[in-house]
């Protein structure tokens, strides 16, 4: 295995000049430098700081989209996860005699068609709230996106969330009698096991182990090449989620509402405070809990990767930046890409300036 040799002072892949570099035909299919280590070549899967890298330049689109087009895929988003838990109450619910001779198994393969809904979101670039737990404050901490951003990216996509997840239950499930007699009784009864049954401080850390699992299986995705890859880092972690029962506040929001339609005595009121406020919140301390140290362990200071500082513009704050993304770029746990004819990454701010008028 070879690995590409760093680039001269004179030759950075960072340039300190604001014009980008000319276009190659080469450009348009070479993979992104990074600013951490090096990509071994012919590698099937991004270095850990490549895909750092990836999920804040996702973090950074998706904070430039328009709010209109975040809503809209936040609503898909919603409507993908509650068909995918469909699929997952439809097993769970119809197998009685499984239930009693071994549940436990009867959770592990009902849990493992759960992760269509995920990877639909994924590979189609909608919009999770969960997910965007991670990357918008590993961008947050480089200042990148800024934390009103972040805000308003939540804000935003949980509503769109809750109206997708809602028209799922309300529309595709209930008013289409999908589930009827018995397995309606069990839906009623599963979304009472859910929101009741557990006591606020259960549901909020269940939320965080969830979202742990929720986003290494992001980080997992993000750092594959090739569609199979990226399917099977979803899968594991959330097959593992839902097996061991744990709160995804998106999933709750059609897990418990069908529920509520087929028969489960929950008012709104309780289904708020009992339910989506605790697994909000514990969804975001799992997120943190990968965030934080992820963004230091890769995506922090340029010196502890080994490249030379004059190569990665070490003295620069990370607030003056700025990516320009003119090739094929990887698009994070989106799975998108950018095709153009070539990349350049250009660095603005005070000390760039300054050193060209010392020159």
């Amino acid at each position: 295995m070879t690995f590409p040799t760093l680039p001269s002072s004179h030759d950075s892949v960072l340039p300190t000049t604001r014009t980008p570099p000319k276009a190659t035909p080469a450009a348009a299919n070479r993979a992104p430098e990074s600013l951490g280590s090096p990509q071994p070549s012919g590698s099937d899967s991004l270095t850990p700081y490549l895909t750092g890298e990836a999920l804040i330049r996702s973090a950074i689109a998706k904070h430039r989209q328009h709010p209109a087009t975040t809503f809209c895929k936040a609503v898909l988003a919603g409507l993908f996860l509650g068909l995918g838990a469909a699929f997952y109450q439809l097993i769970s619910s119809g197998s009685d005699s499984l239930k009693e001779a071994n549940p436990g198994l009867l959770k592990v393969v009902s849990a493992f068609v759960f992760p269509l809904g995920i990877i639909s979101i994924v590979l189609t670039g909608q919009e999770l709230l969960t997910s965007n737990m991670m990357i918008f404050p590993m961008a947050a901490i480089h200042r990148h996106v800024p934390l009103w951003g972040l805000a308003l990216n939540w804000f935003i996509v949980f509503f769109g969330n809750l109206a997708g997840s809602l028209f799922c239950a309300a529309i595709m499930i209930h008013y289409a009698d999908v589930f009827t007699g018995h397995y309606a009784e069990e839906v009623a009864a599963a979304a009472v096991t859910k929101c009741v049954t557990p006591q606020w401080h259960q549901i909020f850390i269940r939320a965080i182990g969830c979202n742990i699992l929720v986003n290494i299986a992001i980080w997992q995705s993000a750092s594959a090449r090739e569609t199979a890859s990226k399917i099977l880092g979803l899968h594991m972690p959330i097959w593992a989620f839902v097996a061991l029962g744990y709160d995804h506040v998106v999933a709750n929001m059609y897990i418990i509402p069908v529920g509520m339609l087929s028969g489960a005595e929950i008012s709104i009121g309780f289904f708020i405070y009992h339910s989506l406020i605790p697994a909000f919140l514990g969804n975001v301390v799992g997120a943190l809990i990968l965030a934080v140290p992820f963004t230091f362990f890769f995506v922090s200071r340029p010196q502890r990767t080994g490249v030379p500082s004059e190569n990665v513009g070490e003295n620069l704050e990370p607030s003056r930046r700025l990516y320009q993304l003119n090739g094929s770029v990887e698009q994070g746990p989106v799975g998108r890409h950018i095709t153009a004819a070539s990349q350049a990454w250009t660095l603005a701010g005070e000390s760039a300036e300054s050193g060209e008028h010392r020159k």
